[in-house]
Parts: C-alpha cells; structure tokens; sequence
C-alpha cells in the first residue's frame, strides 16, 4: 500500500542506505518490501501498512496503529528485513548519522564528519536542504520531509 492512503497519524520508520541504489537493487528490494508489508503482522492479525523509497536512498516503512498496533517482534522483522537486505546487497541501513542532502531533486549521502567539513569550506550552506529523518508520523513525513540544515541538529555541531 502507498503511503498516501494510511492515515496521517500512522507510526513511520525511516531507514537511510548510506549509498543510492541501483535500478536492479530498487526493483529487489520494492519487491521485498511489498511482499512484506503484504503479510505484516502482529499476532496473527494483519497490519495495515506501506512504504516506499525516496530518493533512491530512503525506506520509509509506515503502520496504521489504531487499526492494529505492531508488536515488537512484528517492529523486529521490519528492521530484520533491511538488514538482511543490506547485508546481500552491501548496504548500510542503520547509521543515523548520515546526512541527506537535497539539491535540485537530487540527495547527495553525507557522513556526519564529512557534512561537518562541507559546511566548514562552504560546499555547503546553512540554507541547503536536508531530509528530515526523525519523524515518528506520516503527517511529520508528509509536511516537512526536508529542514534547513540551519534549523537541524547538523547546524548545532562545531564546525
């Protein structure tokens, strides 16, 4: 299921490769993620659920908890999914360092050192655009998907 038809008060999860994919490793992993979400459930009831990817880069994974709440162990084989994903493909999903950088409806992968250095020579700005991977809603995700690096956690780090 896309996105746009769970609720907005549904719980996201936002999981960052630490490189684009390939055509043939987006196809893979739709497919993966489909089926997943297709079967998702928690304790034998099916969860109203979808995703999809950003950028080439960002799976954003969501659930409709007032019509069934995930359990942890059905959150688990979520995170398992990516991981194991990752792991064939050699893919990082889980550092949450990683800087997202949104230039002309491109992202451009930055690790937190080399944004910090970025920024020190002026590569890039307080005003670029970074994709904002701390919400815990779809409506969060949906409305402001991108903030100032001016206005987030980066801007606080000495440069």
């Amino acid at each position: 299921m896309a996105l746009n038809h769970l609720p907005p008060a549904s719980r996201i999860w936002m999981f960052g490769a630490d490189r684009i994919l390939s055509s043939d490793e987006m196809s893979t992993l739709h497919t993966s993620l489909q089926n997943f979400v297709n079967g998702w459930q928690a304790h034998g009831k099916d969860l109203s659920a979808g995703y999809e990817i950003e950028h080439s880069c960002m799976v954003v994974i969501a659930v409709d908890e007032n019509a069934e709440a995930p359990s942890g162990c059905s959150i688990d084989k979520a995170f398992r999914l990516l991981e194991e994903f990752g792991a064939t493909h050699q893919i990082a999903f889980f550092n949450r360092t990683n800087i997202y950088l949104k230039r002309e409806n491109q992202v451009k992968i930055f690790s937190k050192t080399e944004a910090k250095d970025a920024l020190g020579r002026g590569d890039i700005s307080e005003s670029d655009e970074i994709l904002q991977t701390l919400h815990t809603n779809l409506k969060g995700y949906s409305e402001s998907p991108y903030v100032r690096i001016s206005e987030s956690w980066l801007a606080k780090l000495p440069v």
